[in-house]
């Protein structure tokens, strides 16, 4: 293209939205931030940064390029959100419950099965809707509007759609759709998030940025800037730039939320420093357990800033020692991959969960194992823990206070996983150790009866069979026979409370004084179990050899029953003490 006289060369994608904007009979401003600013000038990026949010909330039309599209879908896509726009719904909507298509119909909506729903998560999926700079042109904007090839689609009209998203169910199943539904919504109610930094800052994360620096630079027009004035510099190194960031947010807030994205999952893949969050990375996600519960009670972090710049110097309360760990199952991609496709030339049938279970790599084998290390410590574990034994075990594994329904649900997880691996050949350790388990669980609660049994009358004789070969003794046979026959599943529903709560990709460990959690998979004997002050959770570090008895690696968050509430401060034998992080 021409600018000012000169060849001035631009993407397909721009070309294309030019030719599409372009006025044929009169003059058009127009302000491209890939023409209007010099993006090989870091100074120029940098100055652009503090008046973004003016350029946008002052243009009279902003206007988001989707791309070409050449499906003959589209249309009926634009006017499906047309109608979702203007709709009233009969009910709640959830995902595990869509409308049937005489509900639909009535709504002047497509069937199910419409490729209608399946073009809609094409398009909400498009690199558009995931990009962290259109946050805040959206959210700041006047007017926009959805530009698809030749189709316009209101900003407004997208906006109101977005309660009729979870009609595409059939859309929704599929793996990315979800990221894709979520990601646009969260774009289109981008004005309404909250806006302190840190809220946005773990909000729209895992959105892309050509710059990673970008992550936070994007959300300087939409945030509070109070006690933060953060100014973009793109001649910083990146690790400086979320280094800072993290400091400062620690400094305003007084708290260590951000830290929660700091796990350090493998060691020796990683840099130091090793507390500062990397916002580009999914690894570092934190663990998931109720946010209400809070192990530095109401303190406020302390902070000491005159250590060096990749030293975090927090003060806190020195807890224990880890002694044991079980390492998670770690699944390699090839390996998984092989697996698959020797067992299912023997039979196609065979689901995911099994063919882990037969590789020894399934979350059931994990839970097995965390299970024998809580059994055989029992005796220190019960000086710091109360409850019985499969109480400390599903709190720890699951990171949460257990409630009764997931008791129950429990019940239906070890019922399926018996199933599963009496099918299975050279698992009778593992048989023996869930027949153990479900006895321990029969004492603490009692099992669903009005469920569907899984054991049928001609199966009694096999399972027998099976069951000889694991105890010596008829009575023993007997015993775990009749324990098999209490166990149930629920007929028609696929989600388990259980099942969806196991942390199996986080190490379980127990401390030298029976404290039982989980945390990252980098943890080792020796590492150190602290409580810092403003933090959420209590934290695992190791010692830096050679250095002071105040110098650790910061390995990350942990979940420890008995140490979520305040307890460890509590404690009148508690050490206080600087806790430098490298």
């Amino acid at each position: 293209m021409q600018c000012n006289g000169h060849n001035f060369f631009v993407t397909n994608n721009l070309y294309e939205v030019l030719h599409c904007l372009r006025a044929i009979s009169d003059c058009r401003l127009i302000w491209i931030d890939q023409i209007c600013i010099n993006q090989h000038d870091l100074q120029e990026r940098s100055q652009q940064v503090s008046i973004m949010r003016d350029i946008y909330s002052q243009a009279e039309l902003v206007n988001a390029w989707l791309g070409v599209t050449d499906s003959p879908e589209s249309a009926r896509v634009v006017d499906m959100i047309s109608t979702m726009a203007a709709g009233s719904w009969p009910r709640t909507m959830r995902i595990d419950e869509p409308l049937d298509d005489e509900e639909l119909q009535s709504l002047g909506l497509p069937p199910q099965n419409s490729p209608t729903y399946m073009a809609l998560s094409n398009m909400l999926g498009l690199a558009y809707f995931s990009r962290v700079w259109i946050i805040q042109e959206i959210a700041v904007a006047k007017s926009y509007r959805i530009l698809w090839g030749e189709i316009t689609i209101p900003g407004h009209i997208l906006y109101h759609s977005t309660p009729g998203w979870l009609l595409a169910h059939s859309a929704l199943k599929l793996p990315d759709a979800i990221l894709a539904f979520k990601n646009a919504a969260m774009l289109l109610f981008g004005n309404h998030v909250a806006k302190d930094w840190y809220h946005l800052a773990v909000r729209f994360m895992d959105y892309e940025a050509t710059d990673p620096r970008d992550t936070i630079y994007a959300l300087i027009g939409l945030a509070d800037q109070t006690g933060y004035d953060i100014v973009a510099d793109y001649s910083m190194p990146v690790l400086e730039v979320y280094r800072d960031f993290a400091v400062k947010m620690i400094s305003v807030t007084k708290k260590l939320d951000i830290l929660q994205y700091s796990t350090v999952q493998d060691l020796d893949a990683e840099k130091v420093p090793l507390w500062v969050p990397d916002f580009q990375k999914v690894a570092k996600e934190p663990i998931y357990f109720s946010r209400t519960q809070n192990a530095s009670e109401d303190t406020k972090a302390i902070v000491a800033t005159s250590y060096g710049h990749d030293t975090l110097s927090l003060r806190g309360v020195s807890v224990d020692n880890v002694a044991v760990i079980v390492m998670p199952e770690t699944l390699i991609q090839e390996l998984w991959e092989s697996a698959k496709q020797r067992f299912r030339q023997v039979d196609p049938s065979l689901p995911d969960r099994m063919l882990l279970d037969l590789q020894g790599w399934g979350p059931t084998i994990w839970i097995l194992n965390v299970f024998k290390m809580v059994d055989e410590h029992k005796p220190v574990i019960s000086c710091q823990n109360d409850g019985d034994l499969i109480t400390w075990l599903l709190n720890s594994v699951t990171a949460c206070s257990v409630p009764t329904s997931m008791l129950t649900d429990f019940w239906e997880y070890l019922a399926l996983a018996i199933a599963r691996f009496m099918l299975m050949p050279n698992k009778n350790n593992e048989i023996k150790l869930l027949i153990k388990l479900l006895r321990l669980l029969a004492q603490a609660s009692p099992p669903p009866l009005e469920w569907e049994s899984i054991l049928e009358e001609q199966h009694k004789q096999a399972l027998r069979a099976v069951l000889v070969e694991i105890y010596d003794n008829e009575d023993e046979i007997d015993s775990a026979l009749e324990l098999i026959k209490l166990l149930r599943i629920r007929p028609h529903r696929n989600d388990n409370s259980f099942n969806d709560s196991v942390k199996e990709d986080r190490m379980f460990f127990i401390t030298e004084d029976g404290y039982l959690g989980i945390g990252p998979k980098s943890k080792r004997p020796g590492d150190h179990v602290c409580v810092l002050y403003g933090g959420h959770t209590p934290f695992v570090l190791r010692p830096v050899r050679g250095a002071g008895d105040e110098e650790y690696l910061f390995l990350g968050e942990s979940f420890v029953n008995g140490l979520m509430n305040g307890e460890a401060l509590e404690d009148e034998g508690a050490v206080d003490k600087w806790f430098h992080l490298r």
